[in-house]
């Protein structure tokens, strides 16, 4: 069914309280659901056969997950679940589905956090350096100049880093206007020019604005080392003034973590585990999992993968086709 843009707000606002909550707001998204609460999904079609790519937990109340689960697969040929939470793995595997953590999420309680402690050290040593050298954080406004060098910033790292691959989708969502859910704190250096920026996604429960996930984090290529870790130690501390209560630095892919963790499909995580070992030099998922882990979030909430098929390659090729990936 459409759903009103107002109905999307509201619905986000009261029940997005997991990080890629946000996410859902993207260009070919499509919704299963009533006003009171859906699933967002993707959906690859080839001539007669289709799949669903569910991004996250329903926006709904949980008690009526049951109902709009079994609605949705009842219009669906094959479906994937996407970065879940164990509530609603667990429920998919009594409906024949398999279960496979991939991995944490990062979530950091900013209202006892601080950067004291051996293990903190690499990003004192970033704040320190950017201090040092001229560079300062501050958080993008809504001047046409900003917005200009941002859009400068990203499009010169997408022409170091994608490969001539279109800006990935459905996990990572977009850049969006000027105070539409998503906040952008940059680094300047001396000059006062930007070099690097992280945009912050909000996510909310029963209303209220309960915290922030580090979404898009890019940087020119004379960005200081670990500049990212300069401007989150800033925005933490912003946070922490404006009394919000959490702050999510989003996925580790960590199949060492999951392994210890419900595993069900054997074949998808060995899948897994080899795409992220060959696929190094492209997106190095055990780099990014080592560097938001330097910031030793107090939380790691498991995350997981919901499949129906035991045979993974086809939902895994499907999948890194709606992520852009591929």
């Amino acid at each position: 069914m459409y759903l009103a843009e107002t109905d999307l707000k509201h619905l986000l606002r009261q029940f997005g309280d997991f990080s890629l909550a946000a996410s859902v707001a993207q260009p070919g998204m499509k919704f299963h659901g009533t006003p009171d609460g859906g699933v967002f999904f993707a959906e690859w079609r080839r001539q007669r056969r289709s799949m669903r790519f569910v991004l996250g937990d329903p926006i709904a109340d949980q008690a009526d997950w049951p109902a709009l689960i079994d609605g949705f697969l009842l219009q669906s040929e094959d479906a994937v679940f996407l970065n879940i939470g164990e509530v609603l793995a667990k429920f998919l595997t009594e409906r024949g589905f398999y279960r496979n953590c991939i991995g944490w999420e990062a979530l950091i309680e900013l209202e006892a956090y601080d950067f004291s402690g051996p293990r903190k050290q690499n990003i004192r040593n970033a704040v320190r350096r950017c201090e040092s050298n001229g560079y300062i954080v501050e958080e993008a406004g809504p001047e046409t100049e900003v917005w200009l060098e941002i859009d400068r910033v990203s499009q010169d790292w997408l022409a170091r880093k994608s490969i001539s691959r279109p800006e990935n989708r459905l996990i990572t969502r977009p850049m969006l206007p000027y105070n539409q859910g998503q906040r952008i704190f940059l680094l300047r250096d001396d000059d006062g020019r930007v070099v690097h920026f992280v945009t912050f996604d909000e996510f909310h429960r029963s209303g209220e604005l309960v915290g922030y996930h580090a979404n898009i984090n890019r940087g020119l290529s004379t960005s200081p080392k670990n500049a990212d870790y300069a401007i989150l130690a800033h925005v933490i501390g912003h946070l922490q003034s404006e009394g919000v209560r959490y702050l999510s630095l989003g996925l580790c892919p960590d199949f060492a973590f999951a392994r210890n963790a419900k595993t069900e499909n054997l074949y998808l995580s060995l899948c897994l585990e080899a795409g992220s070992k060959l696929g190094r030099s492209v997106y190095d998922l055990a780099g990014i999992t080592q560097h938001k882990a330097e910031f030793r979030a107090g939380i790691k909430r498991s995350v997981f993968v919901s499949t129906r098929n035991p045979w993974p390659l086809p939902s895994v090729a499907r999948t890194l086709w709606a992520m852009n990936l591929v």
